[in-house]
């Protein structure tokens, strides 16, 4: 959440440039309680927004990116429901470093149990 030096509420600004319709919550800190914006279907609908996308959710390195940053992920019809446009690219490096780790000493039931967190 970012609050403008006017007091106007909105979501973090690295979202302006993806997704400009959803950044304001149509209030400022003068006219909004704190409480009533933690309940607002605002703050509902972002909140949402920052959960894994639904085909992310069975991937084992969702611990790891929990579906990419919000700014990589949106588009008009699914919003943040996607997965990061670099999912691939990351998916190499995770493979990489997982090795890596592997192949000086960290026992694979390790990562494992690390990665279900």
């Amino acid at each position: 959440m970012t609050i403008e030096t006017d007091g106007a509420i909105g979501a973090d600004d690295i979202l302006r440039s993806s997704s400009p319709g959803e950044m304001w919550h149509g209030g400022s800190v003068s006219d909004v309680s704190f409480a009533d914006l933690l309940s607002s279907e605002w703050m509902r609908s972002h909140r949402a927004s920052r959960s894994a996308p639904s085909e992310c959710r069975k991937c084992v390195w969702v611990s790891a990116c929990n579906g990419g940053s919000m700014l990589h992920r949106y588009e008009d019809e699914r919003r943040y429901d996607n997965r990061s446009v670099y999912c691939d690219a990351l998916r190499m490096i995770y493979v990489k470093v997982a090795n890596y780790l592997i192949e000086r000493g960290l026992s694979a039931g390790a990562l494992a149990r690390a990665l279900a967190q």
